[in-house]
C-alpha cells in the first residue's frame, strides 16, 4: 500500500472533478486510505524483522513477536532517546535504561532510523557492556539542536 500515491490520487480526483468536493466525502475517502494502510501494517511478514543470514532461532523469535510488542519496544527506544536529549545514547545505554537485553534492543535501531524516528550521529562512545566503541543515537527532534541549527 503506497499511502502517498493514494493521497495524490485523491487530490487529483478532487482537482479534476472526478469526486465530490464535499468535506464528508473527502474525510470518508481519507479514512478508507488510513484503514487500508493499517491493514497493510498488520500484515507485515515476520521475515522483514530478520536478516537473510539470521539463524532459524531468530526467525522463530520474530514469528512469535506480535506487532503490538514490536511497537512497544520501538516506542520504548524512541522515548528513551527523546529523554536523553541532544547528547544521545549508545545502544547498550538505551538497553540498560529500559531494562532490556542489548541483543533485543540493537535490531530496533536500523528500522527506526529508516523510518525517520532516530538519527545516527558521527560520535562514538565506549560501550557499557563491552570495551568496543558504540555509535551514539539521538531522537530525530534533537538533530537540529545537536548540530547547532534551527532546522535540519
Amino acid at each position: 500500500m503506497n499511502i502517498t500515491a493514494a493521497l495524490k490520487q485523491l487530490a487529483d480526483d478532487i482537482v479534476e472533478g472526478r469526486t465530490s468536493t464535499m468535506r464528508s466525502d473527502i474525510a470518508y475517502r481519507i479514512m478508507e486510505i488510513v484503514r487500508e494502510y493499517e491493514q497493510f501494517q498488520e500484515s507485515v511478514n515476520y521475515i522483514s524483522l530478520t536478516r537473510n543470514g539470521d539463524p532459524d532461532t531468530c526467525k522463530k523469535a520474530a514469528r512469535g513477536m506480535t506487532i503490538r510488542k514490536l511497537k512497544g519496544l520501538n516506542q520504548l527506544v524512541v522515548d528513551c532517546l527523546r529523554e536523553a536529549g541532544p547528547q544521545g545514547l549508545t545502544t547498550d545505554a538505551v538497553a540498560q535504561k529500559i531494562n532490556r537485553l542489548v541483543s533485543s534492543v540493537t535490531p530496533r535501531f536500523a528500522p527506526l532510523e529508516k523510518a525517520g524516528f532516530i538519527v545516527r550521529t558521527a560520535e562514538e562512545r565506549q560501550g557499557i557492556t563491552s570495551n568496543s566503541m558504540r555509535i551514539v543515537w539521538i531522537a530525530k527532534e534533537h538533530a537540529a539542536e545537536r548540530a547547532g541549527k534551527l532546522f535540519v
